[in-house]
């Protein structure tokens, strides 16, 4: 299935397949030399049904590169899927590349490893 990977470190927007029903594939697609990713989250779904996938730990992992979702803060890099009718299982990501690259922008922020209680992680600057 199609997915798109958000990738800060290389500051690129790429599509990429993703095996069926296998995590390990959601994990090594959003991992990047050496900076593994092990636990995803789901941080929104769009109205379409895709939904954008982030490293859970990701702010808690020292000199990880931010980035912005139309003005919203993420840490490491991200996954679009798409979700069928009920949202129990991934599909291809339906998002179009050019709106991905419309509404990406690119930080020279990178994440502390600590975690400010009083701030949501979406508000980082």
């Amino acid at each position: 299935m199609r997915g798109i990977v958000i990738n800060p470190y290389t500051k690129t927007i790429e599509e990429v397949i993703i095996k069926k029903n296998d995590i390990n594939s959601v994990y090594s697609a959003m991992t990047w030399l050496g900076h593994e990713v092990s636990i995803v989250q789901v941080a929104f779904v769009l109205p379409q049904g895709d939904n954008l996938l982030v490293d859970e730990e990701g702010a808690l992992k020292m000199g990880r590169p931010v980035w912005k979702l139309n003005g919203i803060a993420f840490v490491g890099c991200g996954l679009f899927l798409g979700s069928d009718n009920d949202g129990a299982n991934w599909c291809s990501a339906k998002i179009p590349m050019a709106d991905l690259h419309a509404y990406t922008t690119w930080t020279t922020i990178v994440s502390t490893g600590e975690v400010d209680t009083d701030r949501l992680p979406h508000e980082v600057r």
